[in-house]
């Protein structure tokens, strides 16, 4: 093959190659869609809601400025645990 040829070759197997590229689409996975209206979650829990909150009588603070973070129940091998309310100082740079 005579160089001219070579390339011409090579120019039309790359630009075939690159039109080609364009023409694959592919199929949709079936848990994505580009339509948020059609996204759907299922949560599963392999155990039952938390109890309801305990009522807390956070007291006086301790001192001027500390805030009361709320007591929460966690999960805790298939457990739920209460863990209490308590005060805390704020940390800086927070409102």
């Amino acid at each position: 093959m005579t160089r001219r040829c070579l390339q011409t070759t090579l120019v039309t197997a790359v630009g075939l190659g690159l039109s080609l590229t364009g023409c694959y689409s592919s199929p949709e996975h079936p848990y994505y869609s580009s339509n948020p209206a059609a996204a759907v979650i299922v949560a599963r829990s392999a155990s039952p809601a938390p109890p309801a909150a305990r009522e807390e009588s956070p007291g006086p603070a301790p001192a001027a400025g500390f805030v009361w973070i709320d007591g929460y129940w966690s999960l805790d091998n298939g457990r739920y645990d209460w863990t209490p309310g308590r005060w805390e100082a704020p940390r800086s740079g927070s409102r």
